[in-house]
């Protein structure tokens, strides 16, 4: 049988504009991937704004809590109802940490996009000017939600607008084939989306390859780190990127379904992190001496620790 997981990850970087000025990075991006649903969400703080950075990150912060506590009831709503939704808790808690600041909530405004699945059912949405992109089967990245704005090239929506729910562009559909999804601010849009062509970048697919191959924490980092030079070459703006993808994990045996459960509730950071955690199981199991073909002593021991732990060999092994 086959494995797989989501997993995800996400970074911000200050665009040179605001470290020249001194102002804060006015974007907001996070990831939830400890269990079903997934969620991704992004905000941009709009830079006349004067709280702007507060308001994307409440909006980041709120958008994740709601669809991952209330995936299943929202994905039963229409797209206007989910939008709705959303706005109207974002909202809310704009206007709690306005009224404690002395602000106006306009003062808090900030765009919004997300995308949560359950591994069954899309959930995504945008309002901004920001792009949201879905990976197919081929591997390759399409469009999703391009930028809306408003009626002059350098307006948007923001979440405390009026009418804002009427602007947000949401879907609710099966997941279907998709293997992964990137969310990103107008700014990083300038190196990761072609305007003209209406195409994602390949290096869209590039990054969402790197979940792949390390760690959600190593893929943060490495994101911040992309987000800070190439992609700021391109724009001046605060740059801000969202992360999921399927990982496929191993192949697993019926016979080792039970056990396949436990490891996969410990969150194997990879394909090649469960698969040699199996090939140590099967060694360990016979209480070999050495260590498995092609498995550094290194690895071995750190894997057959985990594994006394969790598990107690067989009668007759020793």
């Amino acid at each position: 049988m086959s494995a797989a997981r989501w997993t995800g990850a996400s970074a911000t970087s200050r665009g040179t504009s605001h470290q020249r000025s001194g102002m804060p990075c006015q974007d907001a991006a996070s990831v939830a991937c400890s269990g079903l649903p997934v969620v991704a969400a992004l905000a941009d703080g709009l830079g006349s704004a004067a709280r702007s950075e507060a308001g994307a990150h409440i909006a980041v912060a709120t958008a994740v809590q709601l669809l991952a506590s209330r995936f299943t009831a929202l994905a039963m709503l229409p797209p206007q109802g989910i939008a709705e939704a959303l706005v109207a808790e974002v909202t809310a808690r704009i206007d709690e940490a306005a009224r404690d600041a002395g602000e106006e909530r306009r003062h808090f405004a900030s765009t919004l996009m997300f995308v949560a699945t359950d591994g069954v059912t899309l959930v995504a949405g945008s309002l901004g000017d920001g792009v949201v992109s879905r990976q197919g089967t081929d591997g390759r990245s399409r469009v999703l939600f391009r930028p809306k704005r408003g009626e002059h090239a350098n307006e948007t929506f923001p979440v405390t607008s009026i009418g804002a729910a009427a602007h947000m562009q949401v879907t609710v559909e099966p997941l279907g084939g998709a293997l992964g999804f990137a969310l990103f601010s107008d700014g990083a849009a300038e190196a990761l989306y072609q305007r003209k062509r209406d195409e994602i970048a390949p290096a869209v697919d590039t990054l969402l390859g790197w979940l792949e191959l390390a760690t959600p924490t190593e893929v943060s980092a490495a994101l911040a780190n992309s987000l800070g030079g190439v992609v700021s070459e391109k724009t001046t703006d605060d740059c801000s990127i969202a992360l999921l993808r399927r990982v496929e994990l191993a192949s697993v045996s019926p016979d080792k379904r039970e056990l396949r459960a436990v490891m996969l509730a410990a969150n194997p950071r990879s394909s090649v992190h469960l698969r040699n955690r199996l090939l140590a199981l099967e060694f360990w199991e016979r209480a070999a001496s050495g260590v498995p073909e092609g498995m550094s002593p290194s690895t071995y021991r750190r894997h057959a620790a985990w594994l006394a732990k969790h598990f107690v060999r067989e009668p007759g092994r020793s």
